[in-house]
């Protein structure tokens, strides 16, 4: 099951605790939606699926109550920010508080790409370029 932008999914637990998606149905123009029908609270994420099929948490939502929709906005942007605030593959629980060094359409980057980070020692910049 993957549902894309403009679809809708509904999350169930039985009562041996597994979860199920249901089939994606239309939902709203830009959005992807979950609703979360399990009798309680339950944490959702949006994942992307690697070359190697595996799922990687994109954006994540905490505790979402019974009976609730958790709706995504599609803004295809990857942005860089520069800050020691975060760790390596920390999940992004809220706006990230500095400032954008880069920012990109996702839709028009190659699916693999490298780039590099450099530091201006005079002025304190960082910058992002491809290589």
């Amino acid at each position: 099951m993957s549902p894309h932008v403009g679809q809708s999914t509904t999350s169930t637990k039985s009562h041996d605790g597994i979860y199920h998606f249901s089939e994606p149905t239309p939902g709203q123009v830009g959005y992807l939606q979950a609703k979360n029908a399990s009798p309680s609270s339950e944490s959702l994420a949006l994942t992307c699926i690697t070359s190697a099929s595996i799922p990687t948490p994109v954006l994540y939502f905490d505790s979402v109550a019974s009976d609730t929709i958790a709706s995504a906005q599609f803004a295809p942007r990857l942005r860089a920010y520069t800050t020691s605030n975060y760790e390596e593959t920390q999940i992004l629980r809220s706006q990230v508080s500095s400032s954008v060094i880069w920012d990109q359409n996702l839709a028009e980057l190659d699916e693999s790409s490298t780039w590099a980070l450099s530091h201006n020692l005079m002025t304190g910049e960082y910058t992002l370029l491809r290589v």
